[in-house]
């Protein structure tokens, strides 16, 4: 697959350096910023399977990004789709932006996906990312696909010193 550039101009380098090298951690039943990491590893709710949409040898599967404390959309966000090859590896990878309703609609093909939410630099959220056996998007050859939403870890209050 292509990679299709974002609209912040050269992150790949930057995001493909992340994938390699952050420091995460499974969270239980949420989102959370783990200590030496510059991003959060979220955990997928599982919910039911959703039918996407067949269109020339990919599914259409529509996706909602949310805030992880308010369940409100959230717009602006760059969803990052990686393959996962049968091997394991990077099967390829794909970016989109969230609209004003946290809605993108990727382009898919059968298999497991990794999942990166990058959101821009000066918002209260941080990155999110979705891997690992259980919190993978998951296209079957049937174009039925889950989860349809992911939740965007929100930044650690700042503590003021005072008590």
């Amino acid at each position: 697959m292509p990679f299709t550039p974002s609209a912040r101009g050269t992150r790949p380098c930057a995001w493909m350096f992340v994938l390699s090298f952050a420091p995460v951690m499974l969270c239980a039943s949420s989102c959370e910023l783990h200590q030496g990491s510059e991003a959060a590893r979220g955990q997928i709710v599982q919910a039911e399977w959703k039918q996407g949409t067949s269109e020339r040898n990919s599914v259409l599967a529509p996706l909602r990004i949310v805030a992880a404390d308010t369940l409100d959309p959230v717009a602006g966000i760059e969803v990052q789709t990686v393959l996962i090859g049968p091997d394991g590896g990077d099967g390829g990878f794909h970016t989109y932006v969230t609209g004003d309703d946290g809605a993108v609609i990727p382009r898919l093909r059968e298999g497991r996906y990794q999942i990166y939410l990058v959101p821009p630099e000066d918002s209260r959220f941080v990155t999110t990312q979705f891997y690992g056996t259980g919190n993978y998007l998951v296209v079957r050859d049937d174009n039925a696909y889950r989860p349809d939403e992911f939740r965007i870890a929100v930044k650690p209050p700042v503590s003021t010193g005072n008590l």
